[in-house]
């Protein structure tokens, strides 16, 4: 059985509810509703609200009534009038909850028991409903195990299975459904058997997300499913699991296989996805940083506070904080639960959300040095209502600057652009907000980036010889800490060392020597090295004058050329004599010219030139004699100005 809409939902009734909705979809209003006692549920497209013990429509709350509920429990126990407790509500204002310990539906005024008990030990819950009127929750499958259904209407159901093997637990509670949509298919949850993350600890019986579609049961992944939008879209935690433990996680948004971490408040560490409309606004709670509870949220491209959306003027807003969210409607009219300080009292509350959306949401900068301005990144703004909204301002917080191209007002379907850089300041993890209010409520877009170290180092020379020293130059970020690397253990490159300075280092052997700095700020660490070639440094050759030591060029050079004339003067033993003068006239040559001759090498061919010409002189016409005197004169001579 499929429970529709009844024609005792007075259509009168139902337009001015539509009246009051539509004004709400083309005007943002920044006041809370006040429900009345006790926490809601879900909230319909015409602005019906499920709360715990009553029913909302048109600005009149209407305690739900009792009903005949349970079978024959014992043979003297007669049926109980009980009322439902509401869980959940369809857009044609059918409320899904529990009758006693039975699963129930009210609608029009009359509560039904769709799945009356045979014993105590078979209570059921009804969790979620769909706009047709499907119904789903928990019944008991078998005698051992509960387990999510698909209720019929008419006292029966079908299971939807479940994902434990070896853990399951006799008796307990093994999947949910908790919502469902017009084509059948169900989100919920199911305990599974999870390998620990520990080798040597037991298995995890953890909770996972589940989308189940006429007779598959799909494991998303470990969490929890809430909400199903007509497209199939999934609401709901995102869940880790560590060490002997299932830890809570964020939001999340399921579409079609793509899951988006819908993040927490700031300063959060875990959020859940309560509710979603049609377009795939997401409402929830959320911890956040200085609060010992949670707040509500609102997710249309960034999660932002609810509380935030409360006008300055709502005389509630002094002492009321939305806890929690737990419905939405495509007129993005939400109920949320919240706490009065005065009276510590739990009460439903309306508030419009607004109709401005962000893309893509969070603005995360890659790393930027410090001081400089980084490329910007775009975030579209789009009305997504049907009036002209208005665009009180647009903001930047932190190391960030925006530009934009919006005017005073945004109209329906409109779309513009605010251009946001990051400009850091100081180093480390560097955090703003882009902010931008329409009609009094403040859209957050958190911004983030992080501002790196920089840091150059140079040599004054990139090669040079042991003993002769270079000197390296080096600037770093202001507030950092340094430290030399590299190097070697005599050259005194090491240790701690300024952010920026000079030093010159001297190495005493030959090497490709490595001189870096590493310099850190807080979690930021950022390395930079220069590399110089060290040679050995060419022997000295001392003048020296009496008995012994090295020679020098002028002695090594003679010696050569007499050593050339002796070789001469042995194969032309005719002319022994005047060879012997000649090569006596070219020592002394040599010896006034030496130092002049290594120094320039035009002087050096003139030297040979006039060798050549004494040559022949001495020799007469024996040429190849000639030729071989000079080139070993000139050789012993090039070669002893290159050691030199």
């Amino acid at each position: 059985m499929r429970f529709k809409p009844l024609s005792a939902i007075a259509a009168a009734a139902s337009m001015a509810v539509l009246a009051t909705v539509s004004a709400a979809a083309n005007a943002q209003s920044n006041l809370l509703v006040d429900l009345g006692d006790g926490p809601g549920f879900g909230i319909s497209n015409i602005g019906q609200v499920a709360l715990e013990k009553s029913f909302y429509t048109n600005g009149t709350l209407t305690p739900y009534p009792s009903a005949t509920v349970g079978g024959l429990v014992f043979s003297f126990t007669l049926p109980a009038l009980q009322s439902i407790t509401g869980a959940t509500i369809n857009a044609s204002g059918q409320v899904a909850g529990i009758v006693g310990n039975d699963a129930g539906v009210y609608s029009n005024g009359v509560v039904t028991d769709i799945l009356p008990r045979q014993s105590p030990a078979d209570p059921s819950l009804a969790l979620g409903i769909s706009d047709s009127g499907i119904v789903v929750g928990i019944a008991r499958v078998s005698l051992a195990f509960k387990y999510g259904v698909i209720f019929d209407g008419a006292g029966s159901y079908t299971g939807i299975g479940y994902l434990c093997g070896v853990y399951c637990v006799p008796g307990d509670v093994l999947s949910t459904a908790r919502a469902v949509n017009d084509a059948g298919i169900v989100t919920g949850d199911a305990k599974k058997d999870m390998p620990n993350p520990n080798p040597s600890g037991t298995n995890v019986l953890g909770s996972h997300a589940i989308l189940y579609d006429h007779g598959t049961l799909t494991d998303l992944f470990p969490g929890v499913g809430y909400a199903i939008n007509a497209s199939g879209q999934i609401a709901g935690r995102k869940d880790d699991i560590s060490i002997d433990a299932q830890v809570p996680g964020h939001a999340f948004l399921y579409t079609a296989g793509t899951t988006l971490d819908l993040g927490v408040l700031p300063g959060g560490t875990t959020s859940v996805g309560y509710a979603l409309n049609a377009a795939g606004q997401v409402v929830g709670a959320s911890d956040l940083a200085g609060s010992t509870g949670t707040h509500a949220f609102f997710y249309n491209g960034v999660i932002n506070d609810l509380n935030s959306f409360v006008g300055a003027s709502d005389p509630l807003k002094p002492f009321v904080t939305l806890t929690e969210a737990r419905g939405i409607n495509d007129n993005r009219l939400i109920v949320a639960n919240g706490v009065d300080s005065r009276t510590g009292l739990t009460h439903a509350y309306l508030l419009q959300a607004p109709w401005l959306d962000v893309t893509p949401g969070n603005l995360v900068f890659p790393s930027q040095p410090d001081g400089s301005v980084s490329s910007q990144q775009s975030v579209t703004l789009t009305n997504s209502g049907a009036a002209q909204l208005a665009l009180n301002s647009v903001s930047a917080s932190g190391d960030f600057t925006q530009t934009s191209s919006c005017g005073a007002t945004l109209a329906p379907e409109g779309k513009c652009t605010v251009m946001v850089a990051f400009e850091p300041t100081a180093l480390g993890d560097r955090t703003g907000n882009l902010t931008v209010q329409t009609n009094g409520a403040a859209i957050i877009i958190p911004l983030s980036g992080v501002a790196s170290i920089k840091l150059s180092i140079s040599s004054s020379a990139t090669a040079t010889t042991t003993g002769t020293p270079v000197t390296l130059t080096w600037a770093a970020s202001s507030g950092v800490t340094c430290s030399a690397t590299g190097g070697s253990t005599a050259d005194s490159w090491t240790g701690m060392i300024a952010a920026s300075g000079t030093q010159a280092v001297t190495e005493t052997a030959a090497g490709t020597y490595l001189y870096g700095l590493t310099c850190t700020a807080g979690s930021q660490m950022t390395k930079a090295q220069v590399s110089v070639v060290v040679s050995l440094a060419p022997a000295t050759t001392p003048t020296t004058s009496g008995g012994g030591g090295a020679f020098d060029l002028l002695s090594l050079v003679s010696l050569t050329a007499a050593a050339g004339l002796r070789g001469t003067r042995r194969r032309l033993a005719g002319r022994r004599n005047v060879a012997h003068g000649r090569a006596s006239s070219a020592l002394v040559s040599m010896r006034q010219f030496a130092s002049s001759l290594c120094s320039s090498s035009s002087l050096t061919k003139v030297w040979c030139r006039s060798e050549r010409a004494a040559a022949r002189s001495s020799f007469g016409s024996t040429t190849s004699e000639v030729s071989r005197t000079t080139r070993t004169h000139c050789s012993a001579l090039s070669s002893s100005c290159m050691r030199s």
